[in-house]
């Protein structure tokens, strides 16, 4: 085995252990003995992976970025490296900056279907996370999980149950102004009868009895 593999090897254990700095450390050794554009992006995805374990998100955004450069890297991990920066851009809260990154996935040559469809899961959870304004763009996004080519079944689930709530949200949306009328309408109307049954006005209690005679006829 080559000394590039026992770097990775190394840290792969060290991760698992729970010391991704020290995994790093091996990870970037592994770096610096990579042969190939393969070895780089593979190094380059594991150095992005410990800095995230580490919390260090924003730190691990352009090693992942670096990954769909590479000229010979396999197309797979050229999507995968755009993906793992858009997830890491979301985790700090950077929403444009993540949505950009994911739609970088949609454009690349070669992209493998489970990171588009995952990329489509990521700008959805983006837009719906600026507010209620972008609720109906989410839903598109949702969509079009469901319907991409070779979308993942955990993609397709995990989009469902927020397609339904942004698809709620969006009729709430377009919905408000008339829900709030006849909420006003609603009460209004509540008030009257209310207030009409304690000015003393007699016609509901004739309407009570004249139902209570008629279920007894009834019978």
């Amino acid at each position: 085995m080559s000394s590039f593999w026992d770097a990775i090897n190394a840290g792969h254990a060290r991760r698992g252990s729970g010391k991704q700095a020290e995994a790093r450390v091996e990870f970037e050794r592994a770096l610096s003995l990579a042969a190939d554009d393969d070895e780089r992006a593979e190094a380059l995805l594991q150095v992005g992976w410990s800095l995230c374990g580490e919390g260090n998100h924003l730190q691990a955004v352009p090693h992942f970025e670096k990954v769909p450069a590479l000229y010979a890297c396999d197309s797979y991990k050229k999507s995968q490296g755009q993906v793992a920066a858009g997830n890491c851009l979301r985790h700090a809260q950077t929403h444009a900056e993540a949505k950009a990154a994911y739609e970088k996935v949609l454009t690349l040559p070669g992209a493998s279907p489970w990171h588009k469809s995952e990329a489509l899961l990521g700008i959805g959870n983006v837009l719906a996370g600026e507010g209620r304004h972008k609720y109906k763009e989410a839903r598109a996004a949702f969509e079009r999980v469901q319907k991409s080519d070779g979308a993942h079944l955990h993609h397709v689930s995990e989009a469902l149950p927020i397609l339904g709530i942004s698809g709620l949200a969006t009729v709430l949306v377009d919905y408000q102004e008339k829900l709030l009328w006849m909420g006003i309408l609603s009460n209004a109307v509540g008030i009257g009868w209310m207030l009409w049954v304690l000015s003393g006005s007699k016609l509901p209690l004739l309407m009570f009895r004249s139902k209570v005679r008629n279920h007894k006829a009834a019978l």
